[in-house]
This record gives C-alpha cells, sequence and structure tokens, in this order.
C-alpha cells in the first residue's frame, strides 16, 4: 500500500505523484499516490488532507494532515484569509476558497474555519456534489 496512517491525529503519509505547495489540499488516489484536490466540475478529486510542513516534489513522500491548525495559509487568489469564515475546497486545484462551489456537477467540501488572516482551524467534512444547479447536494 502506498499511504498509511502516520499517528492518530490524523496525520498521512502517502507518495506525492506532483510537485505540492505547503498547505496545499491533496487527494488520495485510487493508487495510492496524491494528487492536487480539485472541486471542478468533471475532475472530483475531494481533499483527504493538507500537505502539511513544507512542499514536497513528486515522488517524495508527503505528510498530509486533516486536523490541527494551520499557518500561513492564504486562499486560491494569495489573499490574507478572513477570521471566522467557512473555507471550502477550489475549484482551482490544491486551493481554498470561501465562495461555496455551485455550478453543476462542482465538488462541495469544508476544509476549515479561518481563525485569523493566515491560519485555518483544519475541519476537513464529507465532499459532495452539486446537482440540478445548485439546488441540492448529492454525496461523493
Amino acid at each position: 500500500m502506498a499511504w498509511k496512517n502516520k499517528d492518530a491525529r490524523g496525520s498521512w503519509e502517502a507518495v506525492s505523484s506532483v510537485d505540492v505547495e505547503e498547505n496545499e489540499l491533496m487527494h488520495i488516489g485510487s493508487d495510492g499516490k496524491t494528487v492536487l484536490a480539485d472541486a471542478s466540475v468533471g475532475v472530483v478529486r475531494e481533499a483527504h488532507g493538507f500537505a502539511a510542513l513544507r512542499g514536497y516534489a513528486t515522488n517524495e513522500r508527503a505528510t498530509l494532515v486533516r486536523s490541527g491548525k494551520l499557518s500561513g495559509v492564504v486562499d486560491e487568489s494569495g489573499s490574507p484569509l478572513t477570521a471566522g469564515a467557512t473555507y471550502y475546497l477550489s475549484e482551482t486545484a490544491g486551493k481554498i476558497t470561501s465562495t461555496k462551489p455551485s455550478d453543476e456537477g462542482d465538488v462541495v467540501q469544508v476544509v476549515g474555519v479561518a481563525s485569523g488572516s493566515n491560519e485555518l482551524n483544519i475541519s476537513i467534512g464529507p465532499a459532495f456534489v452539486v446537482a440540478s444547479s445548485g439546488n441540492h447536494l448529492q454525496a461523493l
């Protein structure tokens, strides 16, 4: 198996199949390797954790975290976070957004709540797909 539970706090290790920047959201694929998570229609790669500690190169063993607090986090446009705002997996691969994806086929997944302008309390929730132009969600 290419990935393993690293500790009881929700930390995982997996080989990265792409270059990843620190604090980007990652998805563990069916081959056990990671790619960037993405909420875009047709891509549907839900987030399994954040790249922790640093960035990782292709074929390097990466640590992913699913709980705790991350510092140095910005939104998909590189802007500071808004304290108290909920953040979602973005349609920009690996990034977060405060705007809930709403196009039919997009993935909606809460990934955390900002506790400051560059701090995110991680809270990765279940992923849902937007159905019928945003009128309801279906479990992924």
